[in-house]
């Protein structure tokens, strides 16, 4: 029969304790960081820390901050005697031989035995709440985490993949949203997490710094009374958990890499779903505006075809009249043979059909003047809209030659520009030297319907494109832009452009 100490309760959970009866958490005690002291929260108390435990992380299980179980008079106490002890073998009449190979070692069955495998039923189904509420934690933190690096790694994604030379104002909306929605998710989150600590330590304060009190006073006098090697035994203990929760965190360190890992994969797939998504409606759109040219050609030509059949209608009708005309004059021409009297009547169908034919024809030019100054109309409406369009180009082109020195002039993160791209004072593509020519560039800088120089003077307008093709400022600050392959040539363009410059310059001035 094993004995039942002093304070033994049936329901209370039996665990490993310490050698003065206390249930430690398995971290060695040192001061923990005191969240009161951040910004927001000066008015609140810091409670008093343990050397046992921290009132802010808390114990490692929910039991392991109960009350003691052992008294320490009873811990020390010597075991007292049977009052009605069983005789042993040793007492029988008969000797006994004792059995010199030994048995198994007798297994302990006291609840309060250190590292017992009997565990009550109070105790497992605290252990299986515990881990229940672990589990939960672990997957709202993997959530949260997952939620967090998913925005992080769409950010950067979108930062990566969407270059400020081809992004457009929805662009950079999306991207100042998203900045947005990440920071007030780390905003979220960290609060939450405050909230969730404050409410924690405002709990357990009082009560902790009570039980730390006592615990304190009875670990003084405990560590008086001990040994100096049970002392060093617990502290190596205590190091070796120690090394273990080193262990764990490393272990979840690499298991969060894994995770943002996997999140910023599937940021990847899901940016290369969405660029699939809006090519298949780009590509649906170009297939709607063709049917839709398609349809309207198609409507066109039956116009024309329903146009044509109506002229040969017209014109069928007009041969048959004349068929009939030239029947009834030979039947008349007849008919005067035969009478006379009939010649007046004659006379007046022949000035009739003259009447007829002159009509007809009268009526054939007016239609051909009429289609005439229709195709005379419509060509003109068609030079009308060609010189409407070029002179549109012709703007967009003087809109985007500012606009890309501006992005020039302010971008410092712009690299690998083509030298075709770059802002040339012509109206074309330039790719070489010897495609800048004086007339080009004179027709460019005083071109009439440039804007943004109206009311400039000639010298202001070409001193203005000096200052941008200045060999020293353009080499430092413009040709580093450009792809290393074709710097050389971007630089023998803007030589060439500066020294046309100088000319139109010296001939202005030697105008005035």
């Amino acid at each position: 029969m094993f004995r039942r100490t002093a304070g033994y309760h049936p329901y209370r959970p039996s665990v490993p304790l310490s050698p003065a009866g206390f249930r430690l958490g398995d971290y060695v005690p040192r001061r923990c960081f005191n969240l009161f002291q951040v910004p927001g929260f000066g008015d609140a108390r810091s409670p008093d820390p343990s050397p046992l435990t921290s009132p802010i992380r808390g114990a490692r299980y929910s039991g392991d901050d109960a009350p003691p179980t052992i008294r320490l008079g009873d811990l020390f106490s010597s075991r007292r005697p049977n009052p009605n002890p069983v005789p042993g073998k040793d007492s029988l009449p008969f000797p006994h031989r004792r059995k010199t190979k030994r048995g198994p070692k007798h297994l302990s069955f006291s609840k309060d035995a250190h590292g017992s495998g009997v565990i009550p039923q109070h105790r497992r189904s605290q252990q299986l709440k515990e881990k229940r509420d672990a589990f939960r934690t672990k997957q709202r933190g993997r959530r949260v985490a997952r939620s967090r690096s998913g925005l992080g790694g769409l950010q950067r994604e979108a930062e990566t993949l969407m270059k400020p030379r081809h992004m457009n104002s929805e662009d950079r909306i999306f991207l100042e949203q998203l900045g947005n929605i990440t920071v007030d998710h780390q905003m979220e989150d960290g609060l939450e997490e405050w909230r969730k600590r404050m409410a924690r330590a405002a709990q357990e304060t009082d009560q902790r710094r009570n039980e730390h009190e006592a615990r304190d006073a009875e670990a003084a006098k405990l560590w008086e009374v001990k040994k100096d090697e049970e002392v060093e035994g617990f502290v190596r203990g205590e190091d070796e958990k120690r090394e273990a929760q080193f262990r764990q965190l490393e272990e979840e360190a690499i298991r969060a890499d894994m995770e943002r890992q996997r999140a910023h994969e599937a940021a990847e797939r899901t940016i290369r779903e969405e660029q699939e998504r809006l090519l298949r409606e780009k590509l649906a759109r170009k297939a709607l505006e063709e049917e839709r040219q398609r349809q309207e050609e198609q409507e066109r030509r039956l116009q024309e075809e329903r146009e044509r059949q109506r002229r040969e209608e017209m014109t069928h009708r007009l041969q048959e009249e004349m068929r009939q005309l030239r029947a009834e004059v030979d039947r008349l021409h007849q008919a005067e043979r035969e009478h006379q009297q009939r010649e007046e009547q004659t006379r007046k169908l022949r000035e009739e059909v003259d009447r007829l034919r002159r009509e007809a024809y009268e009526r054939d030019e007016r239609e051909r003047l009429a289609r005439e100054e229709q195709e005379r109309q419509a060509r003109s409406r068609a030079e009308e809209a060609r010189r409407t369009t070029m002179e549109e180009q012709i703007r967009q082109h003087f809109v985007m030659y500012e606009a890309k020195w501006n992005e020039l002039r302010t971008s410092n993160s712009m690299a690998s520009i083509d030298v075709r791209e770059m802002p040339w004072p012509v109206l074309g593509i330039i790719s070489s030297a010897d495609q800048i020519t004086y007339q080009d560039v004179r027709a460019f800088l005083f071109h009439p319907q440039r804007p943004g120089v109206e009311g400039k003077s000639a010298r202001d307008k070409v001193k203005a494109e000096m200052l941008r093709f200045h060999p020293d400022k353009f080499n430092t600050r413009i040709v580093p832009k450009i792809q290393q392959a074709q710097q050389g040539a971007a630089q023998e363009i803007a030589g060439a452009v500066a020294r046309i410059l100088t000319t139109i310059m010296n001939e202005e001035a030697a105008q005035k």
